[in-house]
């Protein structure tokens, strides 16, 4: 590589990138923002490629870029699978740090998935590179060790940097305005009902939503009853499009094209999920939930949950939209396991992830940072990784 071998790397340079969004967002985003709000983007020179989809054609300059900036930066930040990340060769002294973008560890991914569709090959390389990953919480470190291919001792449980947004007040209410400008219905619904389930399929050529599922006309019928409204927002890989006929779009709306499903859970009143990771999130708002989880066995025989899904998720289970309707309508769901599973999931309940993530992994400065009785395991990790200065803190 050109680059890594004429350009010296200085320890501050740092690179955000993405083969899955067009531009900053998400745990990137989160990272990226707070360094700039800190001011170190005069200290470390800061870069950026993105790409829409994994499946696009990149830019020409980018082409040239992005090959460029791997090779001289001495951090790579990335949430995703990055092709182009994991086909290079690096200097032993580059980070290579996985914001994966997903909460928690639900459904298996990774090497955990060997054996199923689309799973890596088993001496393949993907993944392997990461000098570091972040998780919510302790507990889930061993799965993100084993889906990456890396120790456990690269795994540690910052929090995840894009659920910051859930302790701040002045951005909740910010981001609400900016879903109603964009939604103006949601100001006349006494209650809004979120749908954001993840795709079915191998993976992004094949990604799909069995749309036959839904019962429009039932849920129109549902939601005007109700004074109730429906919003759609469908996995950014699902390549076939919903269509909502015109005749119900008083009450049902596709969101799709609205980049961060976080920004709808501000507004939301119920989550309907199924297997998607965003419940790790709405969780923080103490919200309910329903799973309409009609093709369970199947989605276990082709992907599979770290534990078992019935024992895991905070909600009720339906299997048929006719019961997911009732559940509306009884408000039957199952409310009191929210809480358990925020407890269980999110080892902060503070904020505060990107500052650690900056500070942990990108500074690598632990001094600050208070360890409690119960945080001895991550105390450990933190010290494997760098020095920890304990100067009176509570251990």
């Amino acid at each position: 590589m050109f680059a890594k071998k004429y350009v010296k790397k200085n320890g501050k340079r740092v690179l955000f990138t993405s083969a899955s969004r067009a531009e900053m967002g998400g745990n990137l985003g989160a990272v990226y923002n707070r360094m700039l709000e800190r001011g170190l983007d005069n200290d470390y020179k800061i870069y950026k490629v993105f790409k829409r989809n994994i499946w696009d054609r990149s830019k020409f300059l980018d082409k040239f870029k992005l090959p460029f900036y791997l090779g001289i930066s001495d951090t790579i930040l990335i949430e995703d699978y990055h092709p182009l990340v994991n086909k290079l060769n690096y200097d032993n002294d580059t980070e290579i740090i996985q914001l994966w973008h997903a909460n928690g560890a639900f459904k298996t991914f990774g090497y955990s998935r060997l054996g199923k569709p689309a799973s890596p090959l088993i001496d393949g390389m993907n993944h392997r590179i990461y000098t570091k990953a972040i998780t919510s919480s302790k507990h889930v470190i061993p799965y993100y060790a084993e889906a990456f291919a890396i120790n456990e001792s690269n795994v540690v449980a910052t929090g995840i940097p894009k659920t910051d947004m859930f302790f701040n007040e002045e951005y909740i209410e910010e981001t609400k305005s900016k879903v109603l400008y964009a939604y103006p219905q949601i100001k006349k619904a006494k209650k809004v009902i979120l749908f954001g389930p993840t795709f079915r399929g191998g993976g992004p050529k094949t990604a799909y939503y069995p749309f036959e599922k839904i019962d429009f006309e039932a849920l129109a019928e549902y939601c005007r009853k109700n004074d109730a409204l429906f919003i759609f927002k469908m996995h950014f890989l699902v390549k076939n499009k919903l269509d909502i006929p015109e005749r119900y779009s008083d009450v049902l709306i596709n969101a799709t094209e609205y980049r961060e499903i976080n920004d709808l859970l501000f507004v939301a009143d119920i989550l309907i999920s199924d297997y998607s990771s965003t419940i790790y999130e709405y969780s923080l708002l103490n919200k309910p939930m329903l799973f309409f989880a009609f093709d369970l066995e199947d989605y276990i025989a082709t992907r599979d949950f770290y534990e078992k899904f019935e024992d895991f998720v905070p909600g009720k289970i339906v299997k048929t939209f006719d019961e997911l309707l009732f559940s509306l309508e009884t408000h039957n769901y199952e409310f009191e396991k929210v809480q358990m599973f925020r407890e269980k999931n999110f080892e902060f309940l503070n904020g505060g992830a990107s500052d650690r993530v900056i500070d942990w992994l990108i500074l690598k400065d632990y001094v600050g940072f208070e360890f409690s009785g119960e945080d001895l395991d991550q105390k450990n990790l933190v010290i494997q990784q760098g020095n920890y200065e304990d100067k009176g803190r509570v251990v």
